[in-house]
Parts: structure tokens; C-alpha cells; sequence
């Protein structure tokens, strides 16, 4: 299906797969130009190094990793927290999510660099509404 869209549409647009499990990282891994790693807001170290594994045990080398970023320095967007979500930033950290950043621009920069220097992850998403918390990192990032 996917490569009939890109017979048809010119110039063809990459295509970004979000996926977690190993069937759909499977079928990310042989269609999509990048997949992002689905990973839940409590993900450890371990679940995205063993994201990033089954990612690249199907797929090119070249394939382009993205992580979504849940919280930084503490905080998480309202979504997460309110109805429904009732995650806490404090026990997130304390429990070790790779989704939330911890300490200051600087602490949060050297984390995405050697996350991408270990584990090839070349794009990070963040929320919207902590778009000004990030602003430093990417600061820091292009310093």
C-alpha cells in the first residue's frame, strides 16, 4: 500500500512509522524512512535500548530513529497529568523514564547526544506546551 502512494506522489515524502512491538517494528522496518519509537511515558533506558534493537534487527541501518519526549526538568504536559493521564514527573524521573529529561539545559543536551552517539536517534519530539523548557536544550545542542 505504502509503496503504491509513493509510486503516484511526486516528489515522494519519507515516511514516518510510529511503532513499539516487534510485528509493527517489523513492518516499519520495511517500509518507512524513519520509525518513531512508541515507547510508554515510563520507558527505561532498557526498553529503548531493546526499542532500538528490534528497530534495527528488521530494518536498514540507515532507517532514522525518533523519540518522543515526555517531560523536562520536572515537568509534563497537562494531558499527562489530568484526566486520564495522572502521571507524576517526580516518580517518573525518580523511576528512570528515558522519556523525561532531568537536570538543567546542558545535563538535558549531553543526554539527546549520547543517546544518538549510542543509540542513533537523530530526532526527539516534545509537546507543544513545553516548547519553552526545550528552547535551552536546543540552545545548548547548537552552542
Amino acid at each position: 500500500m505504502i509503496a503504491d502512494v509513493r509510486e503516484q506522489v511526486r516528489p515522494a515524502r519519507p515516511v514516518t512509522i510510529a511503532a513499539a512491538g516487534p510485528r509493527m517494528l517489523a513492518a516499519a522496518g520495511r517500509v518507512a524512512d524513519r520509525i518513531g519509537l512508541a515507547l510508554p511515558p515510563q520507558a527505561t533506558e532498557q526498553d529503548l535500548s531493546t526499542a532500538v534493537d528490534r528497530a534495527r534487527a528488521v530494518a536498514p541501518q540507515h532507517i532514522a530513529l525518533t523519540q518522543q519526549l515526555v517531560g523536562l526538568a520536572g515537568r509534563l504536559p497537562s494531558w499527562l497529568t489530568g484526566q486520564g493521564g495522572g502521571l507524576d514527573p517526580v516518580a517518573l524521573a525518580e523511576a528512570g523514564a528515558v522519556g523525561m529529561l532531568t537536570g538543567d539545559a546542558t545535563k538535558m543536551a549531553d543526554t539527546l547526544v549520547r543517546r544518538r552517539e549510542t543509540l542513533g536517534i537523530d530526532e526527539y519530539v516534545v509537546a507543544g506546551e513545553l516548547a519553552e523548557d526545550f528552547a535551552p536544550v536546543i540552545g545548548a545542542l547548537s552552542g
